[in-house]
């Protein structure tokens, strides 16, 4: 991109270089799927959780809420305000 800027009697130009993301990194301003950090000690499953997996082996990842609501990982924020995201153990293609 070129931008033009005015000096005292004459144009002048400058080379003005648009911000690029490093390699692996997301441009700013675009947002990306939450990441997923994977505890390094499993802890055992709440049985309202276990369940909900079980039902819904389709769903290779899932938003579960406190009281039991289960919602795909794109459902919007507003939806799963005090839900937990999961990987479904269960999965089958």
């Amino acid at each position: 991109m070129v931008r033009k800027t005015k000096g005292d009697k004459e144009e002048q130009t400058k080379k003005v270089q648009d911000p690029q993301p490093k390699k692996g990194q997301a441009p700013k301003g675009k947002s990306t799927e939450a990441k997923v950090v994977k505890p390094a000690v499993e802890e055992p499953l709440n049985p309202i959780v276990e369940k909900a997996m079980k039902l819904n082996p389709h769903m290779k990842s899932m938003w579960i809420t406190s009281r039991g609501f289960v919602h795909q990982a794109t459902a919007p924020e507003y939806l799963r305000k005090d839900a937990k995201f999961y990987v479904n153990k269960y999965y089958k293609k």
